[in-house]
């Protein structure tokens, strides 16, 4: 194969690619012994770990962060109907902040919950 002179600062891209494809079974050996010696210093020398969570709950004042959010979900649930019911049943909720096992139902059902120390708790005990 002729070579061309190139008088400016142009890489000629053709024949970069020929050599880089007369070059390939070069090329995949090397990226296969690389690979292989990762592989094989991967087997023998595992990393080792070692990681350690503490989980505490949240204080009174942390879970008061969370109270206009609860009083929204409250109050959006004290004004809306049960989708499904003919009979317009409402969600009334003390002011207590209690609900009982039927408001209960329905806010599992959509999946929508009350913040508080126990509910984030949960979240990361299993």
């Amino acid at each position: 194969m002729k070579k061309k002179v190139i008088n400016n600062d142009e890489i000629d891209l053709i024949n970069l690619l020929v050599n880089i494809w007369n070059k390939k079974n070069t090329i995949i050996l090397i990226s296969l012994i690389f690979v292989s010696l990762s592989y094989i210093s991967y087997q023998i020398i595992k990393p080792a770990y070692l990681i350690n969570t503490k989980i505490e709950q949240i204080d009174f004042f942390d879970e008061s962060k969370f109270n206009a959010y609860n009083s929204i979900v409250k109050q959006y649930f004290e004004t809306q109907t049960l989708p499904g019911n003919n009979n317009l049943n409402i969600i009334n909720l003390n002011n207590n902040d209690s609900l009982d096992d039927e408001e209960n139902d329905i806010f599992k059902k959509f999946k929508i919950n009350l913040i508080s120390r126990e509910f984030l708790l949960t979240l990361f005990i299993e």
